[in-house]
């Protein structure tokens, strides 16, 4: 990457823009093509802990983004929870890998455990402004030597009060109602920027 004042040429070579602000600067990010390149999508992460995420086209697209990570997400319906699984194909995922895989596959990396994902993005006051594709994480206090700060369970918000998991033990990745879950406080995590 080259930060340049403006789009444009450089030495002749032809650059395509997009913006990336977030931190106050007047530059803009862009990126050298050659006339026969096509892009592919890119996730920037932005400095309050979110992304940006540009489709293949280099257009700013929340709502595709979103759209693929949801389903990914619907991909995955059936698999089977184990813990500390990475990828479907070896058997299964548990509830942080789940969320980091859907959103690997578009480029943006939250982190392998549900410790990451919690300062992964920015947080959400409430749930009446949940969008899809946030991450909530939640607190039950049921584990022994529970540390009130650590969530310890992490789903994918779908809308409408629906969510995708990967469950517990014995348990398969669901789409079921967010009502289902009982947590005792939940934290809203918007990773895709709004």
């Amino acid at each position: 990457y080259l930060d340049v004042a403006g789009a444009g040429d450089y030495d002749g070579v032809p650059l395509q823009g997009w913006g990336f602000t977030g931190d106050g600067s007047a530059a803009q990010r862009f990126r050298f093509m050659q006339t026969s390149y096509v892009p592919s999508s890119e996730a920037v992460r932005r400095p309050d802990g979110s992304w940006d995420w540009y489709n293949e086209n280099g257009d700013l697209d929340r709502d595709g983004a979103v759209s693929r990570v949801i389903s990914t997400a619907r991909s995955l319906l059936g698999v089977p929870y184990v813990w500390l699984g990475v990828y479907p194909e070896d058997g299964g995922m548990d509830c942080a890998s789940f969320t980091w895989y859907v959103y690997r596959r578009i480029g943006v990396n939250i982190g392998f455990e549900t410790y990451d994902q919690m300062n992964d993005g920015y947080r959400i006051g409430s749930l009446s402004e949940a969008m899809p594709g946030d991450l909530i994480l939640m607190y039950y206090g049921g584990w022994p030597n529970y540390n009130p700060f650590l969530p310890e369970h992490v789903v994918l918000y779908a809308g409408n009060g629906m969510i995708y998991e990967e469950p517990d033990f014995g348990g398969h990745c669901q789409f079921v109602p967010l009502s289902s879950k009982g947590a005792g406080r939940m934290e809203i995590r918007r990773i895709i920027h709004d």
